[in-house]
């Protein structure tokens, strides 16, 4: 890769990476071409390379249209900044306002054939044009393209697993999405293809309707999503529960990767305080959280099925959205957040059909659920987040002191 000089933003440093492997012809740059190459794409790296947030395609009305779709699903703020830029993109002003162009070529003797993720997506969905969001670099964060047809319309959304964990992810959810097709569960993102390409797993879904506006706070965790969800239900003794063999299981496997035994013995204290309580388990969504959803009408689509599970406590998915929207979007802390599901929740719970005298349950288990989500992250080598990590840690420590 060629930066010309410059000092590109992680994100984008790691997104080149993942999308344009380092074993083929394939070079990408920032300057210009070398000589006797085929510039294949082009895109202006916005709003600069050292504060890279986006890939647009240099065409000008895909740009524009990139920069419009599905903006109702964003914050007012982001929404106007975007609305702005096209504006300009589509009055022909969108050249002077890009800091960087990032061009993908091959030399004259290479055969284009497989070497691009674009030009394998055209083979297998039809000619295509992308755009590309560039973030800060995260545990599990994956590429995320958006499609677009020649004339300007959506063509489909791309995920790209690049490593162990995420092409785990990836590979999860479409086979989740292609079993729950036909089932009760609110709108679905439709599969159009998932597949492999030079070691990466892809999962393309259909753009959602062009109208789709964002899950406001207001509309809260919509328990009866969460209970048609919850396929598979049935109730059980929490000491003697497929569930608990499941967790024990799970901190066999991964648990060493936390200190002092902690996973086992915060495991041990939660089924001295929980084991006679009769719960129910089902499935659960285990992303379910309002930058996950949109509404379109009365239809509630949702996505990101990537932690989706056939077996987990009923309720959990409510203490996941509360405690989500305070630790994430409110910038509370671990034990802020969890105080704050455990008097949120207990309202909330008839609505799923269970008792609210299991919410204390449900707090401790879903912490114990996350803190070994993180640990098979680590173990299959996606980093962790370290505020979670720190704040998990010290309330499980209290736990099981």
């Amino acid at each position: 890769m060629n930066w010309d000089g410059r000092k590109p933003a992680a994100g984008l440093r790691l997104l080149v990476e993942q999308l344009w492997p380092a074993d083929s012809d394939v070079v990408v740059t920032l300057g210009a071409p070398p000589a006797g190459h085929q510039v294949l794409e082009q895109y202006a790296v916005m709003p600069s390379v050292e504060a890279a947030r986006m890939l647009m395609p240099m065409d000008r009305r895909v740009a524009t249209a990139s920069l419009l779709a599905y903006n109702k699903l964003r914050r007012p703020r982001v929404r106007a900044r975007k609305v702005a830029s096209a504006a300009a993109f589509g009055s022909g002003l969108g050249k002077w306002m890009t800091r960087g162009v990032l061009s993908v070529c091959l030399p004259p003797s290479a055969a284009d054939s497989d070497q691009r993720l674009l030009g394998h997506l055209s083979t297998v969905l039809g000619p295509g044009v992308a755009a590309i969001g560039v973030a800060a670099p995260a545990p599990n964060r994956k590429p995320t393209l958006q499609l677009f047809d020649p004339a300007g319309q959506a063509k489909a959304f791309v995920k790209v697993g690049w490593n162990d964990y995420t092409r785990g992810l990836v590979d999860h959810e479409a086979s989740v999405l292609a079993d729950l097709s036909s089932s009760s569960v609110p709108m679905l993102p439709r599969v159009l293809h998932s597949g492999s390409w030079h070691g990466r797993s892809l999962l393309a879904t259909a753009p959602m309707p062009p109208g789709v506006t964002r899950h406001l706070p207001g509309a809260g965790p919509r328990p009866d999503l969460i209970s048609r969800i919850a396929t598979g239900r049935r109730s059980e003794r929490f000491g003697e529960s497929a569930y608990l063999k499941k967790i024990k299981d799970d901190c066999r496997r991964v648990g060493a990767l936390l200190p002092d035994g902690l996973a086992e013995r915060y495991r041990q204290r939660v089924l001295r305080d929980h084991e006679d309580l009769a719960m129910d388990f089902g499935a659960w969504h285990g992303d379910w959280s309002p930058w996950n959803m949109g509404t379109v009408g009365r239809q509630v689509w949702v996505w990101d099925w990537e932690h989706y599970a056939d077996l987990a406590p009923v309720g959990l998915d409510l203490v996941h959205y509360t405690f989500q929207r305070r630790f994430v979007q409110g910038g509370a802390t671990v034990g802020a957040a969890l105080d704050t599901a455990r008097q949120v929740v207990p309202s909330q719970l008839p609505e799923v059909g269970v008792d609210p005298a299991l919410a204390p349950a449900l707090v401790d288990l879903y912490c114990l659920e996350m803190l070994l989500r993180a640990c098979r992250m680590k173990q299959q080598g996606a980093g962790q987040n370290e505020r979670f990590m720190a704040g998990a840690l010290a309330h499980a420590g209290s736990r099981a002191a």
